[in-house]
């Protein structure tokens, strides 16, 4: 992994960076190996999987060595073997770390609890459930992370805990079920996704705290309700009941703000979501756009493998913030304050029903009439000159592909009803 980092620097073009991280990483390992020198090296039994038990493998072996202990069951370099849990019983560890691949520490004790007289059988002084997607699953520079955190739970009078560790440190098996650690311990899944907006930073704002609108247009909400406001109308509680395609979910979160940059919550609680953190940043770009980072760490409660999770999670914050910037830009449009849109030629528009059709294809009298609905409307800061493309596309184009081929007198019916719909005068009144 520390080799990688150089590699990475070389090719990116930030060498000198990449060599000033390995050289800080590389000084935090020395100062765990020198810590545990001439320690009493425990036992430890790693359990990358627990049903059916995997035990340490990859770079899992050489974390534990260089924190001071002695792995058991292990393939240091190759694929994490399997075991029985007699096999894992027989192993008489000191120590059980259950560190299950992509799963929080949360998860991982809630496992340890359902493989609890399995575990017992081991006869383990201590048992302790990491978070395996933060600190041990994925070589990268966090491996470090993991090896302070192992180095910590072994000689805890030898190595004290990092507070500024990224990671989600721990659970003991022993806690009180009831107990919650503080929020920067909580192992969370967390996805981030940044896009552009071409709308103000005051637009994207009050679009994001526009709680009640959230299901006419954010796909994943189905109902929204805010609890309580503050001091200046704002949704200080809201509860939220989101499809989360596998099943519904709802939660309820406390927000807070930083007007218009910032918008933070605290998780109250929720069904199907065990806790959620994160925040919205807004940056103001100048021309009324905006760059909006959106960035979410979430345990649900649902079970499911840490990579399925990961993968949803992600595919629904990105669809959320682009759901923000058709918003926010719709918004932006109404009130006349869209950045300019450079012209795009007639043959560049598109019918996105049943595929891709070029405009140009269409019957000539009826593009140039529905290019004047469009421009007219735009010019009337309805929406902006797409928006309108779009909208003319799903209520008029789709009706003209349905009249090639036709004739012109069934192309103008097409365009009679277009104007309709759009609420245009018109003195036909025939229909389809």
């Amino acid at each position: 992994m520390l080799a990688d980092l150089g590699r990475l620097g070389e090719a990116t073009g930030a060498a000198d960076r990449a060599a000033a991280l390995r050289a800080g990483l590389e000084d935090r390992l020395e100062r765990v190996r020198t810590a545990v020198e001439g320690t009493e090296r425990p036992r430890v039994l790693p359990l990358e999987w627990l049903d059916p038990p995997f035990t340490g493998g990859h770079w899992v072996p050489e974390m534990i060595d260089i924190a001071g202990g002695e792995p058991l069951l292990c393939v240091c370099g190759g694929k994490c073997p399997t075991a029985t849990w007699d096999e894992v019983a027989e192993s008489r560890p000191d120590v059980v770390v259950a560190m299950p691949c992509g799963w929080d520490a949360a998860q991982a004790r809630r496992e340890v609890e359902g493989h609890a007289a399995q575990i017992a059988a081991t006869g383990a002084e201590r048992i302790w459930a990491v978070d395996g997607a933060a600190s041990f699953s994925r070589p990268g520079p966090r491996l470090v992370d993991g090896i302070e955190l192992l180095a910590h739970l072994l000689h805890p009078d030898r190595v004290d805990a990092r507070p500024e560790c990224r990671s989600s440190p721990s659970a003991p098996a022993s806690s009180p079920a009831g107990s919650r650690p503080r929020r920067r311990e909580m192992g969370l899944n967390w996805a981030e996704h940044t896009t552009e907006i071409a709308a103000p930073i005051e637009t994207c704002f009050e679009a994001i705290i526009d709680y009640e609108t959230f299901p006419d247009w954010q796909r994943a909400v189905v109902d929204t309700e805010i609890l309580d406001h503050d001091e200046k109308g704002r949704g200080k509680r809201v509860h939220l009941v989101v499809d989360a395609k596998i099943r519904k979910v709802n939660y309820t979160l406390d927000y807070r703000y930083d007007e218009p940059e910032r918008i933070e919550w605290d998780f109250v609680e929720g069904d199907g979501i065990n806790d959620a953190d994160g925040y919205y940043l807004f940056e103001k770009l100048g021309d009324d756009r905006t760059k909006a980072t959106y960035r979410f760490g979430l345990e649900v409660g649902i079970p499911l493998p840490g990579p399925v999770a990961r993968r949803a999670h992600k595919q629904t914050l990105k669809a959320s913030v682009e759901d923000l910037k058709k918003e926010a830009e719709r918004r932006a449009a109404i009130e006349g304050r869209a950045p300019a849109v450079a012209a795009t030629d007639d043959a560049d528009w598109t019918v996105p029903a049943g595929g891709s059709t070029p405009v140009s294809g269409l019957p000539t009298d009826l593009v140039d009439r529905a290019t004047t609905v469009s421009r007219e409307l735009a010019g009337g800061a309805v929406r902006t000159g797409r928006d309108v493309a779009e909208n003319v596309a799903g209520a008029g184009f789709g009706l003209a592909r349905r009249a090639i081929g036709t004739g012109v007198g069934i192309a103008g019916r097409a365009v009679n009803r277009a104007n309709r719909v759009l609420g245009r005068d018109s003195d036909r009144t025939d229909d389809l």
